[in-house]
């Protein structure tokens, strides 16, 4: 397996939980799942990132599975951790 396999979303695990890291997640997360799973469309209309305080975030990827045209809804939880003092 390539070592770049994936998305680079684990570089945002020491950042801050806020609206500001959450759309660059959900910008991260739609520019590059198309590059590793080509079957399917991801759906911007149904892809947000949530901040769950102090915890991290729910990511919900909306996509279409391009050879059925079905559509379906993928939920993480992606923690982050927080730095102590």
């Amino acid at each position: 397996m390539a070592n770049d396999y994936g998305t680079s979303i684990k570089r945002f695990i020491h950042e801050p939980i806020d609206a500001e890291t959450a759309y660059k997640l959900e910008i991260t997360i739609i520019s590059e799942i198309p590059r590793w799973e080509p079957r399917i469309e991801i759906l911007r209309t149904h892809t947000n990132v949530q901040v769950l305080e102090q915890v991290g975030y729910l990511i919900n990827v909306g996509f279409k599975i391009r050879a059925t045209g079905e559509t379906r809804t993928l939920t993480y939880n992606f923690p982050v951790l927080t730095r102590t003092n």
